[in-house]
């Protein structure tokens, strides 16, 4: 087999492995990690990439009458002219899928009973590779029978980006949140937003404080 064989095969490799396979140590990209504060309704993050524009988050409840009701997130930015200056229509901010770059328009927690939160999904303000960057995080608890059970936690950690700096906008969205760090846990979890405190230093929700 030649060098140019092997190369190929390197490559090839590379570019299949998932974003889960990367390594812990990529948190070390994120630093200065500052939560965002997400109440019911209508929440603004200003200057949500550093442009000027304002990022909208609604969050609303969906209550099953059980203990698998959800909170629902929807993220807007008011579209840019070509001059850049934001106007008055607002677009949905696609949530970017690893792999197979589908976008989802909407993301859900799933606190459960509030103490064994299954999916926690999370806003900030960070440094990311050393630029000031708005961060969505969720985690993900996997592998529990019951659902108390401590389990791993994937983590998965996205950028809000502006589809200009992709190079490419057709079939996506104007603005979106690309998947930037995925790892699981090797410690197992009872709740995901503990394993969020563990893994990334970020502080509990308000309600979970007391």
């Amino acid at each position: 087999m030649n060098h140019r064989m092997l190369v190929s095969m390197a490559l090839t490799v590379a570019m299949v492995v998932p974003l889960t396979a990367q390594r812990p140590a990529d948190r070390e990209r994120i630093a200065d990690l500052v939560p965002i504060e997400i109440r019911p309704g209508l929440n603004r993050i200003p200057n949500a990439e550093g442009d000027g524009r304002d990022a909208q988050v609604f969050s609303a409840w969906r209550d099953n009458g059980n203990a698998w009701g959800y909170r629902i997130f929807i993220v807007t930015m008011p579209e840019r002219s070509a001059s850049g200056l934001a106007e008055t229509a607002w677009s949905v901010v696609g949530i970017g899928a690893e792999g197979s770059g589908i976008e989802r328009d909407t993301i859900r927690d799933t606190p459960h009973t509030g103490e064994d939160a299954v999916v926690s999904v999370r806003f900030a303000r960070a440094a990311l590779d050393g630029k000031p960057a708005t961060l969505l995080i969720t985690a993900e608890r996997r592998g529990w029978i019951t659902v108390p059970d401590p389990s791993p936690a994937l983590i998965r950690i996205y950028v809000l980006r502006n589809a200009s700096e992709r190079g490419e906008f057709v079939g996506t969205t104007p603005d979106v949140f690309l998947p930037v760090i995925s790892f699981s846990t090797t410690q197992n979890y009872s709740d995901a937003d503990a394993a969020l405190q563990a893994e990334l230093n970020l502080p509990l929700p308000e309600e979970k404080k007391n």
